[in-house]
């Protein structure tokens, strides 16, 4: 995984932009801590809380599969791929790690 500085990364992405990337929907909760259907699993109920998410912390738990992670875990699990995978693909994409334009603005491509 050579240039790309993994802990940079997950200093600089918010747990708001992976949400907005997965387009997840709220369904419970306020302020920081929300629940709703999980990005990774999805959900039959339009009202589930089957993922839950603490923006402060940069927290999420996967209640379906008991799994948890910060901003690059739930990412490279929306993804189907691993936090290393991904973060190693920045090579071969110019330092995108696969992120969207709206992370890439935030980012301000400072991968190196």
């Amino acid at each position: 995984m050579s240039g790309v500085d993994v802990d940079m990364l997950r200093g600089e992405i918010t747990m708001q932009q992976v949400l907005d990337e997965s387009r997840f929907r709220t369904t419970h909760g306020d302020g920081d801590q929300l629940r709703g259907p999980c990005p990774v699993h999805g959900s039959t109920s339009p009202h589930s809380r089957a993922f839950s998410v603490n923006l402060r912390e940069g927290r999420s738990y996967w209640h379906k599969c008991k799994s948890h992670g910060k901003e690059l875990e739930l990412y490279a699990a929306v993804k189907d791929t691993t936090v290393y995978q991904a973060a190693s693909e920045s090579g071969s994409t110019g330092g995108n790690v696969g992120f969207s334009t709206s992370i890439l603005t935030h980012l301000g491509r400072r991968l190196y």
